[in-house]
């Protein structure tokens, strides 16, 4: 049908909730404390992710200072996407 909103296949994780894999989290749309809980992401790095969003691609957040291949690995296999605004 059209103007059908997206409906995401999991639940977006919303504030308060612990963070499971299982949860989407889009890290152009979450709070820092939710980025916090993402595994591979300490402060640092959620403070960034926040000062520098939006990202449109995972290679602009691999970009970032102390953003691996091995953190991007870690913060997808947690549930983070990222999702166009």
């Amino acid at each position: 049908m059209a103007n059908m909103p997206d409906i995401p296949s999991r639940p977006i994780s919303g504030e308060g909730l612990e963070h499971s894999g299982s949860e989407v989290v889009d890290i152009n749309a979450a709070s820092f404390e939710q980025l916090r809980r993402l595994p591979g992401l300490d402060a640092q790095k959620a403070r960034l992710i926040c000062e520098r969003r939006p990202f449109a691609r995972w290679d602009e957040v691999q970009l970032l200072d102390g953003f691996g291949k091995d953190t991007i690995a870690l913060l997808k296999a947690g549930g983070a996407e990222i999702r166009r605004l």
